[in-house]
């Protein structure tokens, strides 16, 4: 394999860690957030509500770093070597104790931690939706082309790697009469 096809299967693998169905749901839940503190939050929310969410993310931090510590916490594949692991246990209670103080202050605003206009509301939703579908697509996409690649590395001698380009899937009994 080249480099460009190193650093295509290194592209691939990401995108289909990324677009998983856990990492989905905390992209769309960081734009459920986003969206909520643009709309509501963000002028009702005073300096100390900030400080107060920054302190009940710190506590509740270290409490969920404790419960899903593994050892090593030091070296090659130690806890320390994850640091988005680490951080989300930081920014999701962040994010849960300001969207709820922004809603309780917004009073009408916001209900169930939605915004009260209906357009406001389906905008958000369909916005989710829209994230959602987009991300499941290029899972799939970004899985089958993984598929054909591991194929090819094995040694399948239906496939090369210049088979596999962006508009090239092979279909599921094997055989090449789909590849364009």
């Amino acid at each position: 394999m080249g480099q460009d096809d190193v650093l295509r299967v290194k592209l691939y693998r990401y995108v289909e860690k990324q677009t998983s169905l856990a990492n989905l749901i905390l992209y769309i839940y960081l734009f459920w957030y986003l969206f909520l503190i643009v709309v509501i939050g963000a002028k009702h929310l005073h300096y100390m509500h900030w400080f107060n969410g920054v302190f009940v993310a710190v506590f509740v931090f270290f409490a969920l770093n404790a419960a899903a510590y593994q050892p090593p916490m030091c070296g090659e594949s130690g806890y320390t070597k994850h640091p988005f692991k680490i951080a989300r246990f930081f920014l999701i209670p962040f994010c849960v104790s300001t969207a709820s103080v922004a809603c309780g202050m917004a009073h009408d605003e916001c209900m169930l931690l939605f915004p009260t206009d209906p357009l406001l509301m389906w905008t958000q939703i369909g916005c989710m939706v829209v994230l959602f579908g987009i991300g499941m697509t290029g899972h799939h996409f970004a899985s089958q082309k993984l598929a054909a690649i591991d194929r090819v590395q094995q040694g399948d001698p239906k496939f090369v790697m210049k088979d596999i380009t962006p508009n090239s899937v092979p279909d599921d009994d094997g055989d090449d009469e789909n590849l364009t």
